[in-house]
Order: C-alpha cells, then structure tokens, then sequence
C-alpha cells in the first residue's frame, strides 16, 4: 500500500492536482487506526476498503486537514 500510496502521489505531482495520502491520514506516527475508536467496529472491512463507519471517520479527517470537500 505504501509503493501504490507513493506512486499516486508522485503522479498527481506530475500533472499539478493535489494529493491527499488517505493512508497518512490512518497511520500517525508508525501505528495505524485498525478500528473506528477502541473496541468498536472496524475501520476497514478487507485489505483496502473502508466500512461505513470508517469512510465516516476518514472523510472528518480528511476534511480535517484542509484538502476536503468544501462549500462553493
């Protein structure tokens, strides 16, 4: 997931878009969240797809950092 995390954001370099590492977002600091908060349900339901409870969690992140969907 790393190489493919890379290779996504060297290519959105390349053509000038931002890039939001979904996976920077779940693993801080070496440890990544595995579940929504503790001894609830999971953040991803397979190897690469979140649950709802999880593409939940991920989009306030995502919207936490600035990079996220935003009023016109």
């Amino acid at each position: 997931m790393r190489a493919l995390d890379r290779a996504m954001s060297d290519l959105a370099e390349a053509h000038g878009v931002d890039f939001v590492s979904l996976l920077d977002l779940q693993c801080v600091g070496g440890s990544c969240l595995m579940n929504v908060e503790p001894g609830a349900s999971p953040l991803i339901f397979d190897q690469e797809h979140y649950t709802t409870d999880g593409a939940m969690l991920m989009a306030k992140k995502l919207q936490a950092s600035g990079m996220g969907w935003r009023e016109p």
